[in-house]
Formats: C-alpha cells, structure tokens, sequence
C-alpha cells in the first residue's frame, strides 16, 4: 500500500485535505454547551464537499464563493506564475569586467546559474583555460553559492562575482577524482 501511495502522491495530498475538512467539520459540528454525552440521533449529518484540486478552475471558483476577497490572492499567484515561466532571452548574457571584478545586469527570464555560467565560460575563455562539463558545472555552482544563492532575482538587477572566486574554484576544479566528476555528470 506505501508504494501506491508513493507513487500516487496527489492521492496522499487530497486524503490529507479530506481529513483536515472532515476534522474542521466535526469540530464545527460539536456541541456548543451542555452535556457532551448526550447527542440528538435525529439531527441531520453534515455534508462536507471535497474538492480534489484536479480542476483549478473550479478550486478557484469555490475559493471565490467561499471568500470573494480571495480573488486577490490567486491573482497574485497568476502573476508569480507568469514571471517565473518567463523564458531567458536569446544569446550570451553581457559580462562585464571593472579591475578584478565581473558584472552582468539580469535580463527577463535569466536567473543567477545562467548568469555565473556565462562568467565562467568568459573567465575561461579570457584566461585560456579549458574546462571539461563537469568541471564547468562543479564551478558554477559553487560560486552561484558563494555569492548567496537567491531564487529571485529581478530583472536589472546587478550580479556581481570577484574573478578570483572563480579563479579558485576552476583551479580546484582540476582536483576533482574520476568518482567526483561522474557525480557531476549525473546533473548534465
């Protein structure tokens, strides 16, 4: 049954959310005062609906019933959506370079990774250093989270990384075992 489940994940969610409204329910239903031994065999059961969440719009549509004010909250989560399916914008992303340090401004749709791995790929390329995929991935990431990893990032935005940062992690890259890179490579 726990490999069912396993596999069936939205099934565990809508159970959960079953339970949750049905404990809502009794716990609404419950007597307001008196004896809690004594209960009336002739008053009707309450009926609680479920809504499965297969259908979004028809959640929404029983969310706005329930609290029209709630409109407000899925359109929030509309426009959250709508930034986070932006797709990045064509070509390399413009790196600059002021003494020792690398900037680029974010474009609509880059996020921090895409935006290290074009630093990268101009370090290497500038410094004439060649780094295999693996080496390249180990890199990036450890200098995304080097600089403090950030899911949000808007669009002008500055990145900044030091070129010695980069430096370190590409040279510490050649230390990388046989069973460190195919680690790496599982992600490529």
């Amino acid at each position: 049954m726990l490999d069912r489940l396993r596999e069936n994940p939205s099934a565990v969610v809508a159970a959960l959310v079953a339970a949750g409204i049905l404990a809502i329910a009794v716990g609404a239903g419950g007597n307001s005062g008196g004896d809690s031994a004594s209960t009336d065999q002739n008053e009707p059961e309450e009926t609680v609906e479920v809504i499965d969440g297969t259908d979004d719009n028809n959640m929404t549509d029983e969310l706005m019933a329930v609290d029209p004010e709630a409109s407000l909250e899925v359109d929030q989560e509309e426009a959250i959506e709508d930034l986070v399916a932006v797709e990045p914008q064509e070509g390399p992303v413009v790196v600059s370079k002021e003494e020792s340090t690398l900037r680029a401004t974010v474009r609509p749709g880059d996020n921090q990774t895409l935006i290290v791995r074009q630093m990268v790929d101009d370090f290497a390329t500038q410094s004439g250093q060649s780094i295999s995929a693996e080496q390249r991935l180990y890199v990036e990431t450890n200098v995304v989270n080097s600089v403090g990893r950030n899911d949000i990032i808007t669009t002008n935005d500055t990145i900044e990384v030091d070129e010695s940062v980069i430096a370190d992690f590409v040279s510490s890259s050649r230390d990388l075992t046989p069973d460190q890179i195919a680690l790496w490579a599982m992600y490529l």
